[in-house]
């Protein structure tokens, strides 16, 4: 039901209007309305030009964007003797077991996930790399059997991520991996003038997409790599993981737009403009062209597309010889990809590209 209009600040004339002018005051008065609750294009959310990007199971759900694996577990009230407490317990426990099933199908590379390493080996120790928080805890009363779902999350980047630990404990095995990042040049600095990779792969969704992973790799069609995992800085990649993966319908010139600095929660929301200039951004096209500025800036965007995805688990990403080029310069003055500052947009929000969550997992995703 549509919201009552406010009340009138005068007292309404006593002289009774004829039909006509009922009819043009309730006309008048349902535009009024219409416009109030229109939302401002001044008020637009950046936020939206990236968003993160979501792979979902029924056993929860990774946010490749912010490096972050959620499980999600439900235990009935009436099964573990009809205590809220006793099935929060065991819904802990089955959101743990979930986020390690989670954790072990993750792609490390173009040809292995976390459960084929070392034979299976690392699987059985895949619990004790995990740090697991808990993030929500619902109660689900209203249904005809109630019960309780809880959400824990485990981080991939990070000191404590999964990704730190599982670099250290392959250290130490030798044979199950050999490759591993450069050491130490230091924590991996925020710099709002430094520039970052956006690899645009929206144009291979429809022919399957790229597959996010832990360690991605960028080639030239001739087969030369310029970015992996042993040519990467550790604390950068610990701090950022690889790539961040992300959703998106801007187009070429919104993602080229400079942003102003500013406090704001996400990485990525970092580099994009604020609220005032993405309102007057128009929608994503695929020969957009950067306007042409005379005072010309450093961008901290440079935008590549990708030509192709490769490997048996569709993860590496193809570019032109020309792109390659350009990024082994750039990244000899800024260190663009040994810093790990590489964005992947894997596909469009337009045309429901992702499925729709269970209503529970709708409410457990939240900034």
């Amino acid at each position: 039901m549509p919201p009552e209009p406010p009340p009138t600040r005068f007292p309404p004339p006593r002289i009774k209007p004829c039909c006509g002018h009922r009819r043009a005051s309730r006309w008048l008065l349902g535009l009024a309305s219409m416009l109030l609750f229109l939302p401002t294009a001044g008020h637009r959310n950046p936020h939206t030009l990236m968003q993160p990007h979501i792979e979902r199971s029924p056993l929860g759900w990774i946010d490749w964007e912010n490096g972050m694996i959620y499980g999600v577990g439900r235990a009935y009230v009436q099964h573990n003797d009809n205590s809220k407490a006793r099935a929060r317990g065991a819904a802990h426990v089955v959101a743990s077991g979930n986020i390690v099933k989670l954790a072990a199908g993750l792609r490390l590379d173009d040809r292995r996930t976390l459960e084929a390493l070392g034979g299976g080996r690392v699987v059985i120790q895949l619990k004790a790399f995990l740090r697991v928080m808990e993030q929500e805890v619902n109660t689900m009363d209203e249904v005809p059997q109630p019960y309780v779902e809880v959400i824990l999350k485990s981080p991939i980047a990070g000191i404590e991520g999964l990704t730190a630990k599982l670099l250290h404990h392959l250290r130490q095995s030798p044979g199950e991996w050999q490759e591993f990042p450069a050491v130490g040049s230091g924590p991996a600095e925020d710099d709002d003038d430094a520039p970052w990779l956006v690899l645009d792969a929206r144009r291979l969704a429809l022919r399957g997409g790229v597959q996010p992973a832990l360690f991605p790799k960028i080639l030239t069609p001739s087969g030369e790599t310029i970015y992996e995992l042993k040519k990467v800085d550790q604390s950068a990649l610990l701090e950022r993981g690889m790539a961040s993966y992300v959703r998106s319908s801007a187009s070429h010139n919104a993602l080229l737009a400079r942003h102003a600095p500013g406090d704001r929660p996400s990485r990525i929301a970092r580099l994009l403009p604020p609220a005032a200039e993405a309102a007057s951004m128009e929608p994503f096209n695929w020969e957009g062209k950067a306007p042409r500025d005379k005072k010309k800036k450093r961008e901290p965007l440079i935008i590549k597309d990708v030509k192709q995805a490769s490997g048996l688990l569709q993860t590496n990403l193809v570019i032109s010889e020309e792109d390659a080029r350009q990024l082994k310069e750039e990244d000899a003055s800024s260190q663009i990809l040994k810093k790990c500052r590489v964005i992947v947009i894997v596909s469009s929000p337009i045309g429901g590209v992702e499925g729709a969550l269970p209503r529970p997992l709708i409410l457990a995703e939240r900034p």
